[in-house]
């Protein structure tokens, strides 16, 4: 699949392995390209997740930023707001959000 950032265009993969029946927990595996986003809306769910390849830099509105590297595991709450920033990475995560 294709998806669009703020730098541009890469090619993703993201291969969900559980998707419980009531919608509210999904887990899978997901990796990217290079890619910036800043977020003008709030992380739309809670997400746990493991660095398998690469890593991440995430900079909060309020706070320092944080580099997260392979085999790091981090959560991401409902609500986050700042900059994510990567050369590319693979990852599994979990994701919660009931409606």
């Amino acid at each position: 699949m294709k998806e669009t950032n703020e730098i541009g265009t890469v090619a993703a993969a993201d291969w969900l392995f559980h998707n419980s029946s009531d919608g509210c927990l999904q887990s899978g595996c997901y990796e990217t390209g290079k890619n910036r986003y800043g977020s003008d809306e709030p992380y739309p769910h809670d997400e746990l997740m493991v660095f398998v390849d690469d890593g991440v830099t995430l900079a909060p509105q309020c706070g320092e930023a944080i580099v997260v590297k392979a085999v790091d595991m981090i959560a991401i709450s409902a609500g986050w707001r700042g900059v994510w920033k990567s050369d590319g990475y693979r990852k599994f995560y979990a994701i919660y959000e009931c409606p």
